[in-house]
This record gives C-alpha cells, structure tokens and sequence, in this order.
C-alpha cells in the first residue's frame, strides 16, 4: 500500500532591508513580489495622539501618514493584524538599524 506524502508546510519567513530610503524600496519589492505595502497609518495616527512618537520621526507616504524609517510589505492573502495592517511574514525595510556614529 502506498501512502499519499503530507503536503509541504506552507514557509514562514521574515526579511529586513536595510535602505537610505524604505519607501522606495517597499514600493519596488511590492511591485516585484506582487505584494502589498503595509498601511500602518491608524497606528502611527494613535501613537501620534497618544504623545508615545513625535510627529518628526513620521512622514507621509502615499497620502497616509507612516513612520519614517520602517515600512514593510506583505503578500496579499497573508493574514495581518486589524486596522494596523502588520503582516506575519514578508520584507521589512528600515533605514533605523544602520549603525550610528558616537
């Protein structure tokens, strides 16, 4: 008798870009990987409010408010975490983890 193999596990995975400037390359990972850039707008807003990020280490992106050195993508059937729209797996790109001169 022959057993049918279990199907692959789907992959789960996680990427961080570092970039001079992670708009940019969110929007051109997203048009490569036909993903979707994350809209995390409702959640800068509510930090904003809250007084928790000041309003300089925020910029505005496609007509929505976002922060200025992290910005992430994801595919577009990936579950995501409500109004924040924070993925579980794709490409991150940051431009906060280059190292900093003292």
């Amino acid at each position: 008798m022959t057993q049918t193999p279990a199907p692959p596990a789907p992959l789960h995975w996680k990427i961080v870009i570092d970039a001079n400037d992670p708009h940019a390359q969110a929007d051109f990972w997203a048009a490569a990987l036909r993903y979707e850039v994350e809209d995390n707008s409702a959640l800068v807003e509510k930090l904003l409010g809250f007084g928790a990020v000041p309003e300089e280490l925020t910029v505005e992106f496609h007509g929505r408010r976002a922060f200025r050195d992290l910005i992430a993508v994801r595919h577009p059937e990936d579950p995501f975490e409500g109004r924040a729209e924070r993925g579980w797996g794709g490409a991150c790109c940051s431009s906060g983890y280059r190292r900093r001169s003292r």
